[in-house]
């Protein structure tokens, strides 16, 4: 037990962890379109706003995801779609324009 315990604190407090491009495990399912890997780390608490070194957010990588089941849930889930969908990259790119590139 105590083993188990120990192991889910070390996965809670690593799900949002960068690589060197800032990129979390949130970024790249959401840049997948793996939505069971996406709800998943969404359960442990993985954070949708944080950036990556350009500046983009969860919702930047899932408008440009191949599948848009992940960017479908964001919009129709989360109540910090509104305020995430309308925050600009570091190039004045908000996700809906890396949607329509």
């Amino acid at each position: 037990g105590d083993v188990v315990a120990r192991s889910k604190t070390q996965i809670m407090a690593d799900i949002n962890i960068a690589d060197a491009q800032g990129r979390t495990a949130m970024h790249i399912a959401a840049w997948a379109g793996s939505m069971d890997t996406f709800q998943r780390l969404r359960d442990l608490d993985g954070d949708l706003g944080v950036e990556d070194k350009q500046g983009r957010t969860v919702f930047h990588y899932a408008a440009t995801a191949r599948d848009p089941e992940v960017f479908d849930w964001l919009v129709d889930h989360e109540d910090e779609s509104v305020k995430l969908l309308n925050r600009a990259d570091d190039h004045g790119w908000m996700p809906l324009h890396w949607a329509c590139r």
